[in-house]
């Protein structure tokens, strides 16, 4: 697919029609901007679940290219064990980025094992921390948790508080200082506007016919900043991996543990 910018998103199939590459590049056949590699498992074994995913960046400007290396392996009831990435720089040796391995309680609910879970202390997020769970409700007991009749989370430990529409979707969340967003949906539940009342930024979210992420428009009143256009690539799962701007040239780029926690760290390129 060509973006407005001129990049090209292209996605390749397996025989299941499971991707098996995802890239963003300067043609329809390359992937010299991005290249996403997902592998599913010897024939016969493959069950749909990722044993491996490869991310390759090239390098651009003063930030040197990588590789990285994401290996995942699964319990009797294909439930995620274990995470772990090796990242090679660009003409480098591979080292270890970071480790999760899990358990599970009778309920279901994932528990970090910590003694083999291994977070360096170059992420900005790297505190890995079990909560208590109620074991009557299944319900999180932490100060400050609270929650409706429908099971979702009114209030959290850090003081927000969180209201729902009949569809059980987010349309406002609130701190001390007063609302500090609001959502609005579609039809088909797809998420087309936020508006961050305190500054008076407003956000509108694009899909393509297939449901697919494609653009957001932001603005910010009385901002010196004119409003910018930026191209989104996501992965296999939805999940934002890329922004590209109107003259295709990277502005950020995103890298998430399993679970969807985005990794900030200081590496050039993630």
């Amino acid at each position: 697919m060509r973006l407005g910018n001129g990049k090209f998103e292209n996605t390749e199939f397996n025989s299941r029609l499971q991707p098996v590459q995802i890239g963003l590049g300067s043609s329809a056949s390359t992937q010299n901007v991005l290249k996403l590699d997902y592998e599913y498992g010897t024939a016969g074994v493959n069950n749909g679940n990722i044993t491996k995913q490869t991310i390759t960046v090239p390098t651009v400007g003063a930030n040197a290219g990588f590789t990285a290396v994401q290996t995942y392996n699964y319990d009797e009831l294909n439930r995620l064990k274990d995470a772990t990435e090796n990242v090679t720089p660009m003409g480098g040796t591979a080292s270890q980025s970071w480790k999760q391995t899990f358990t599970f309680d009778r309920y279901g609910n994932r528990r970090f094992d910590e003694a083999n879970t291994t977070m360096p202390s170059s992420f900005v997020n790297p505190a890995v921390t079990n909560p208590t769970i109620s074991t009557s409700n299944n319900r999180l007991t932490s100060p400050g948790y609270a929650y409706d009749t429908s099971g979702n989370t009114t209030a959290d430990a850090g003081g927000q508080t969180y209201v729902y529409d009949a569809e059980n979707k987010m349309i406002s969340a609130s701190n001390s200082s007063g609302t500090i967003g609001q959502y609005f949906y579609d039809g088909d539940g797809r998420r087309v506007k936020k508006i961050v009342p305190s500054t008076g930024e407003l956000t509108i979210f694009s899909y393509d016919v297939g449901g697919k992420l494609v653009a957001e428009y932001s603005t910010i009143v009385a901002s010196s900043q004119d409003a910018k256009v930026a191209y989104l690539t996501s992965d296999h799962l939805g999940s934002l991996r890329i922004n590209t701007d109107q003259y295709g040239t990277v502005i950020a780029r995103h890298d998430y543990h399993p679970f969807g926690e985005e990794i900030f760290t200081a590496q050039p390129g993630k």
